[in-house]
């Protein structure tokens, strides 16, 4: 395998659902066919979405997969062992035509037209005069918003919702916004609640961070109307007979419920394309959508459905899935596995469990937020929770080298410019004694154009590792190697680099040296030693003498682009792989740095490299000074 792959988009089977970190199926499946030659057994202890298990039961393989979060295991479950396409089809239709039936109820104009949404307006309560306002009522003092009549500031988080006030319908025609239409439509919305010991209806743990906050519930997301309609639905799907069926049903159900929450932004009078919940928390806009559910739900089924047909075009074996904590997945694997993916939580990227809350309140399963690894500020115990990750990491790597054979391998994905989380992973693999033998980079399938070229540096892409067990292998107490990299990776931009790219340069340099976890403490005093750092912008400060010769990144780049027009390629992606599959000792390049050492000859459109009009430019012409 070469040490730079493109992934591919994800297909419809891999979409089911809107769960994080979901990897490339094309970039697993190839490390799965390199290091798994026979029939063998590989494992997943941090399963997510499934798509590591279910591309090792296409090739034939044994697959085993743990994860504590209910709505992953669910989903994993399904992707990986999928219920027939017709029958639950045949299941699910009839309870989506009673659905529609039910909310046509509840979403409809004064001359019963269907509704898809109603706009809504925040109301929150000023804390000394008691005015009701919305925000665009409210006066506004530099940034903030203070009370229309006593100018006390106001907050309109959702923790300070007292009420909420519809201000415009949106219909499949036309927006209304007549006094009488918008009075049917708040009678309309007071008609139905769910009742208040409702099953889903699940308390929240306090984290600032994602903006949960004492006794928030699930129902606080939610109008009361349309938490009255997800509950009715969970109810009927609750009734289904099949398990299989059942479960998959829960999940189109989950896949949706956010999507019809308050968390959608009004934004530009929905022409720029469908809302989303786009924001890393539970913030409710003050101004939100209110969305006929079943809607949202057709379009999702839609997709959805498309989903399990593929899944069920290929037979695959059985994966055997399980909702427990991977610490104890010996008890649960009777054979030793070649391979084992280990996609651990990155730190405080994510945490899973507190955001999957909004999913795992329809699975009426007991959630203990504990069991989630992840770094996360709930209950103010930030230092504690990065103590608990790394005696955590330790400990389930240690359970997962375990179930390894003897000439087994961990493969790992794991991205953070954090330098506590990749102490924390790396301490736990040495502490395992885990060395890694190689390393291979991840271009992604689709990025947008502004965040591939971003000056910044902000382009995504991940490092896959790949570790085996070798007791005789002591890791290197000094950072030596990594300063040279570090240098080399200046030296051939001219001493101007990202930072993003230079911590990655880093960590790259780390891995492939075998760098013992206990010094990396001194990684930023390093940094701070050979560069001054200015945001994301980083410059070398003095160059050593006798350093070896490194060739430019413009040299490289357009020695590249020579050999690259000369075989008649023009995909951007195969020239990016091209350049990284070079540059790995001197830090692997973004995007933007590439296009600006093109002198602007070239641009990228959809996806090619394209001369700019006017210019003749061919291999032949390029200039390598």
């Amino acid at each position: 395998m070469r040490d730079v792959i493109i992934a591919q988009t994800h297909t419809s089977e891999y979409l089911l659902h809107k769960y994080w970190a979901r990897k490339p199926h094309n970039v697993l499946n190839k490390f799965i066919a390199e290091f798994v030659k026979r029939k063998g057994v590989v494992a997943d202890p941090f399963c997510g979405s499934g798509v590591f298990l279910r591309e090792a039961s296409k090739l034939g393989h044994k697959a085993y997969g743990f994860d504590v979060n209910p709505v992953a295991t669910l989903l994993s479950d399904t992707t990986c062992n999928p219920p027939s396409y017709k029958d639950f089809r045949n299941t699910v239709e009839p309870i989506l035509e009673k659905f529609s039936i039910l909310c046509d109820s509840l979403y409809h104009t004064s001359n019963n037209e269907s509704v898809r949404y109603y706009v809504h307006e925040t109301m929150v309560e000023c804390s000394t005069c008691k005015t009701r306002q919305s925000k665009f009522e409210a006066k506004v003092k530099g940034s903030k918003s203070i009370c229309l009549k006593c100018g006390e500031p106001l907050s309109f988080a959702l923790a300070h919702l007292v009420s909420t006030k519809i201000s415009q319908v949106v219909t499949e025609s036309t927006i209304l916004q007549d006094a009488e239409e918008l009075k049917y439509a708040e009678e309309l919305c007071n008609t139905k609640k769910a009742k208040k010991n409702c099953s889903y209806d699940v308390s929240f743990t306090p984290n600032k961070r994602i903006l949960a906050f004492k006794g928030m519930k699930t129902r606080d997301l939610f109008t009361e109307r349309n938490f009255y309609l997800l509950s009715k639905l969970a109810d009927l799907l609750y009734k289904i007979k099949d398990k299989k069926i059942k479960e998959t049903s829960l999940l189109l159900l989950t896949a949706s419920v956010a999507q019809c929450s308050r968390l959608i932004a009004y934004r530009n009078n929905l022409k720029t394309g469908g809302p989303a919940w786009s924001v890393p928390g539970f913030w409710v806009p003050a101004q939100h959508l209110e969305t006929n559910p079943y809607k949202h739900l057709l379009a999702r089924y839609k997709k959805f459905l498309k989903g399990i047909q593929l899944l069920n075009q290929i037979k695959t074996k059985p994966v055997s899935i399980k909702n427990i904590d991977c610490i104890n997945f010996d008890k649960y694997i009777n054979e030793k596995a070649d391979l084992i993916f280990l996609d651990p939580p990155y730190g405080d990227s994510i945490p899973y469990m507190e955001f999957s809350m909004i999913w795992n309140s329809f699975l009426n399963k007991t959630i203990d937020i504990e069991k989630d690894i992840s770094v996360s500020d709930r209950n103010d115990k930030k230092i504690d929770s990065w103590k608990n990750y790394k005696i955590s990491l330790i400990e389930r790597i240690k359970a997962s080298k375990s179930c390894l054979n003897k000439d087994g391998k961990f493969l790992i994905t794991f991205n953070n410019h954090d330098y506590r989380a990749w102490e924390a992973l790396i301490e736990a693999l040495q502490a395992s004694d885990m060395v890694c033998i190689s390393t291979k980079y991840q271009i992604p399938a689709v990025v947008s154009s502004k965040a591939q070229f971003a000056k910044d540096g902000s382009y995504i892409s991940d490092i896959y590792s790949i570790y085996k067990h070798d007791p005789k292998s002591k890791p290197s107490q000094s950072l030596d190697e990594v300063r040279l990299d570090l240098i080399k990776s200046g030296i051939a931009r001219d001493g101007r680099i990202t930072k993003s790219v230079l911590y990655r340069s880093a960590f790259t340099s780390i891995l492939k040296n075998n760098i013992s976890s206990s010094v990396l403490k001194d990684l930023d005093s390093l940094i701070k030693s050979l560069y001054s750092i200015s945001k994301n912008e980083c410059f070398l400060l003095e160059v050593p003498k006798n350093m070896i010769k490194v060739n430019s990144l413009e040299t490289i780049v357009k020695i590249q682009l020579k050999i690259f027009l000369k075989a008649d390629k023009v995909l951007w992606n195969d020239f990016y792989a091209q350049i990284a599959s070079v540059t790995r000792e001197i830090g692997i390049p973004e995007p933007s740095e590439i296009l600006n050492l093109l002198d602007g000859q070239f641009n990228i459109i959809n996806g090619k490299i394209i001369p700019f009009t006017g210019s003749s430019l061919s291999y032949k012409q390029i200039d390598l000074f």
